[in-house]
């Protein structure tokens, strides 16, 4: 499925996106959400230096995570 397809159904589906690594460069996150009958497996990479200011939990919505898809 093509990258653009993923990020629409992220917002339909509105999944929760866990964080499931830390590095001295980046987070790692992970969501899945179910359509049409597959799961998919959605990872996100955010380089530390695109943080800002932001806050990031443990816990989040996937669809603020759109941006850094891997």
């Amino acid at each position: 499925m093509e990258k653009n397809e993923v990020k629409k159904l992220l917002y339909k589906a509105e999944p929760a996106a866990r964080l499931i690594y830390v590095s001295k460069e980046r987070l790692w996150y992970r969501s899945d959400f179910d359509h049409e009958g597959t799961t998919y497996l959605v990872s996100s990479s955010i380089p530390l230096g695109d943080i800002g200011d932001a806050k990031f939990y443990t816990d989040m919505d996937a669809k603020y995570l759109i941006r850094w898809i891997d």
